[in-house]
């Protein structure tokens, strides 16, 4: 299995990943994005009502595989 970084920049905050988890697939790489997002937004929306987040999947080689945009954005409605 190979080990992926996964790094988190945005609004107030930084995080470079350098412990890494092991996977065996890009597949689960997808898969563990598509939670770290849900997560982020989830957080983001009780703090405040928009951000905009980027994470970045590093390999081992420190090659950035995959990158995403996430923007949170809330708007009430009357």
């Amino acid at each position: 299995m190979a080990i992926y970084f996964f790094d988190v920049t945005g609004g107030d905050k930084s995080c470079r990943d350098d412990i890494g988890v092991s996977l065996p697939s890009f597949d689960d790489v997808r898969r563990r994005v598509g939670e770290m997002i849900a997560d982020i937004a989830t957080e983001e929306f009780a703090e405040r009502p928009s951000s905009h987040f980027h994470l970045s999947v590093r390999d081992e080689a420190d090659f950035v595989i995959f990158d995403a945009d996430i923007a949170c954005r809330t708007t009430l409605r009357n």
